[in-house]
């Protein structure tokens, strides 16, 4: 088997490295609440909230979490620390898409509903309606 270089040529022997591994993660998703508006009519027992756009708020890793299952180091290019520390922000990236994909954004607004409304009905009383725009 051959290796090339991003130009075409032929990259000699023991010049390739990669580390096979994985972390736990948690990706964290809500909403801005001082950006909530409610209006409340008091004639019809309705409250009125407009919510904001539910928001990715973090994506973190457990570093405790590492697991390395495979890892091959060349003697002419093992990886430094630069290349470990861009692999984890790329390992951010594609676990905060695909819990977007997964629909975390969803979830996230539909707690913040369940919980507002409940705040709501508790403070207002049950004989109010709580109507999201």
């Amino acid at each position: 088997m051959k290796l090339f270089d991003m130009q075409g040529k032929i990259l000699p022997k023991f010049t390739s490295s990669h580390i096979i591994y994985s972390y736990k993660g948690v990706v964290k998703a809500g909403l801005q609440f001082k950006d909530i508006k409610v209006d409340v009519n008091e004639n019809s027992k309705t409250v009125y909230v407009d919510l904001p756009e539910p928001e990715i708020l973090s994506s973190e890793i457990d570093n405790d979490s590492l697991e390395i299952y495979d890892e091959k180091y060349s003697l002419l290019n093992s990886p430094k620390f630069e290349d470990f520390n861009e692999s984890i922000g790329s390992v951010k990236e594609k676990a905060r898409e695909s819990a977007i994909e997964n629909g975390l954004l969803d979830t996230a607004e539909e707690n913040a509903k369940k919980l507002i409304e409940t705040s709501i009905l508790s403070l207002m009383g049950k004989e109010y309606t709580v109507k999201f725009n």
